[in-house]
């Protein structure tokens, strides 16, 4: 048996970028950046790694409607590493396929948490006086 699971908690730096891969297949991609903050000695330093996260489908359709760049982001899924050249030098590319996307927003969003998951028909939001509903792709 073996794992293949990642999660990140970070702010999301772009909009979500949709496309349609063929007639019944869609792909949004957007980047989230982590920052870790560590001593050097007596300083305070901090490091920002950035994400590309790619999510299919129904999720895609729920992650292109809600996820606004700056929003922070809870990403859970696995880690794919695909090799490619490019100018005759190897290139490596890394990315997080998404299988939940959690959102937490300011009033400004107009909705407070977004929980979807990858395979799921709907999204359960929660409005900023509190109400959970469901919403669709």
């Amino acid at each position: 048996r073996s794992i293949n699971k990642i999660t990140i908690l970070g702010h999301v730096g772009n909009d979500p970028e949709m496309r349609d891969v063929n007639s019944d297949r869609s792909v949004a991609r957007f980047r989230v950046a982590t920052t870790r903050r560590y001593k050097s000695g007596h300083d305070s330093k901090e490091e920002t790694t950035w994400h590309t996260v790619e999510c299919w489908n129904g999720l895609a359709e729920i992650v292109e409607k809600y996820v606004r760049k700056g929003m922070p982001v809870y990403v859970e899924g696995r880690l794919e590493i695909q090799t490619y050249q490019k100018d005759g030098q190897d290139k490596l590319a890394v990315r997080i396929v998404a299988e939940e996307v959690i959102l937490w927003a300011t009033k400004e969003f107009g909705f407070v948490a977004l929980d979807a998951r990858a395979g799921d028909q709907q999204a359960a939001l929660v409005d900023e006086e509190g109400a959970a509903r469901g919403v669709g792709r």
